[in-house]
């Protein structure tokens, strides 16, 4: 379906997504969606198109996406992914959250 509109599944997750000409990235998983491109124009034109085909709501600027915790600062080109929440959780779970960290190289 998403060949129609110029994408291509990624080799390594057919869950991502690429137009190579417009630059977009777009990831699916169940039901969430991100969506990322050189301009916020596309983003709004990739999402008008595809909003004709699936049903979509807008959640605003992603923040957290599959329990990564995501920081985006536009001017400086830069994009934070963490997963430190997800981390801590699972060692609390485990009973590890006692452990220090260990810097390596």
């Amino acid at each position: 379906m998403l060949r129609k509109y110029g994408f291509e599944a990624f080799i390594s997750d057919i869950c991502c997504f690429i137009d190579r000409d417009k630059g977009i990235f777009l990831c699916l998983y169940v039901d969430d969606i991100m969506i990322a491109a050189p301009t916020k124009a596309l983003i709004a034109q990739t999402k008008k198109e595809l909003a004709k085909v699936f049903e979509m709501k807008e959640l605003g600027e992603l923040r957290r996406y599959l329990g990564c915790r995501i920081d985006c600062n536009q001017e400086e080109h830069f994009i934070y992914i963490s997963q430190k929440d997800f981390i801590t959780k699972s060692l609390k779970k485990y009973r590890y959250n006692g452990l220090n960290a260990v810097k390596i190289l």
